[in-house]
């Protein structure tokens, strides 16, 4: 399967300059050196660039920017947060994500209202327009924050195209590593949130995300605009 069948064709419009630089050669031989080395690296290269495929590039409305996949064997799907590979168990910081949305959307009780609101996989996300991704698509198994750096021209890449081609995007970075990149969003064209990490919470045991209401946030902005809301 060619690079080009990875994405949707409105995304392989708008990234394929930098997918067939050699800018972008060097991600691949890097991973693929690392990966004949006895690596592991995850997600699999199948789902890597998932998020592009899910999320058609004309309805794109909401972007979620988290840290990096799950370092975990079998667990990461390509869409930041989401584990379609685990149906019946949660990863912490999914599970701390659905507790919060399940209370700002559906006042603590989803069931009723949407039956998927727990599944696992948040392909229905992204079908909606929501672009999952992480600073770096893919990590070293049992090593968090191993390919940011070597991802970083690709978001940067990401992040001005997204600015020279798209206005009115909400944009949510999730902790400190994403937030850096919020300063390249164009101001006044965009509307902009940071949120704590829920694995941050995870790490300090806490009981409760908070998520700042940032589900129902950009649903009224939806709203106000004029476009469809989000179904969580």
């Amino acid at each position: 399967m060619g690079l080009e069948s990875r994405f949707e064709e409105g995304w392989w419009q708008k990234l394929s300059p930098f997918l067939l630089s050699q800018q972008f050669a060097h991600i691949g031989q890097t991973l693929r050196f690392q990966a004949e080395s006895g690596i592991s690296i995850t997600p699999r290269f199948d789902d890597t660039f998932r998020a592009f495929k899910e999320c058609p590039y004309k309805d794109l409305k909401v972007v979620f920017m988290g840290l990096d996949p799950y370092p975990n064997t079998g667990i990461c799907d390509g869409l930041a947060f989401s584990s379609k590979y685990t149906p019946l168990s949660e990863p912490a910081s999914l599970r701390y994500i659905l507790d919060a949305m399940e209370q700002d959307v559906y006042g603590g009780f989803g069931i009723g209202f949407n039956e998927e609101y727990r599944n696992t996989d948040l392909g229905r996300w992204a079908k909606q327009g929501v672009l999952l991704i992480n600073t770096a698509l893919s990590t070293q198994v049992g090593k968090t924050g191993a390919h940011i750096d070597l991802w970083q021209p690709f978001i940067s890449n990401l992040i001005t195209t997204l600015g020279f081609y798209n206005t009115g995007l909400i944009y949510v970075f999730f902790g400190s590593q994403a937030k850096q990149w919020a300063a390249a969003v164009p101001k006044g064209q965009n509307y902009v949130f940071t949120v704590v990490h829920p694995a941050y919470c995870a790490y300090k045991k806490l009981k409760h995300w908070d998520c700042e209401h940032i589900f129902s946030k950009i649903n009224k902005i939806l709203e106000q605009n004029n476009k469809t809301k989000i179904l969580w």
